[in-house]
């Protein structure tokens, strides 16, 4: 039986070692949710929240007519990152809540308050961007909170960067779940890359209210994404 740590967090594990160790291969389907119940001596709520995560991070998916499938194995080092980053989806979701609530409003004070050396930083931020967003092989997480960091600093708000630096552990556990969904899916990656671009346009031509929404339909998306990815 799972011992009380935190039973989602210990069924992810063990499944992803029975995927790295060969007891389940690409394409297999995973036992269903009764099964892995009476299997690790839980309730269905967290063998839900591990097939969540496991879903999320790109390790298995769901297919039409119910059941979960082994999606990737752990065949090379594009995986093992964000294998070693997996979170509770939960956390993912709480992430973007307080993200949807703080990032549009920094976004509309940085079109506001950015001088010069603010917009270069957040250009320089958006380029690195750009340039990880087409190597397919990497997640490219690190670059991602560079760009919404630079612009949280451009709104000379300092308890908002505050706010932004404290939870900067999730942000990039976060990041690494919802990018790594886009491993060597080029024309996903470039739309996420434009959807930063439309941000830091808005916020380079200062218009605050187009800024606002330009980062509140990319976060739109990505909970989309996130949720999408949710066992049915």
């Amino acid at each position: 039986m799972i011992a009380r740590r935190k039973a989602s967090e210990q069924i992810v594990d063990e499944l992803m070692r029975m995927i790295q160790y060969g007891q389940y291969a690409k394409g297999d389907r995973l036992p269903s949710e009764n099964v892995l119940t009476k299997m690790f001596g839980v309730s269905r709520s967290p063998v839900r929240e591990a097939l969540s995560v496991l879903t999320a991070s790109g390790m298995i998916e769901s297919r039409q007519g119910g059941g979960s499938y082994v999606k990737a194995a752990f065949e090379g080092p594009v995986l093992q990152p964000l294998v070693d980053k997996v979170m509770d989806l939960k956390d993912t979701l709480y992430l973007l809540e307080m993200r949807q609530m703080l990032e549009p409003g920094a976004a509309a004070l940085a079109a506001q308050r950015r001088d010069e050396q603010d917009l270069a930083n957040i250009e320089e931020a958006l380029i690195r961007f750009r340039n990880v967003s087409s190597d397919d092989k990497v997640i490219g997480e690190e670059e991602d909170f560079a760009f919404h960091r630079a612009f949280v600093v451009a709104a000379h708000n300092p308890i908002l960067l505050d706010i932004v630096d404290y939870v900067s552990k999730h942000y990039h556990r976060s990041l690494a779940i919802t990018l790594a969904q886009n491993v060597g899916l080029w024309r996903k990656r470039q739309q996420v890359y434009k959807e930063h671009e439309a941000i830091f346009e808005a916020i380079q031509e200062k218009h605050s209210d187009l800024a606002k929404v330009q980062s509140r339909v990319h976060l739109e998306k990505v909970w989309e994404k996130i949720t999408g990815s949710l066992p049915k």
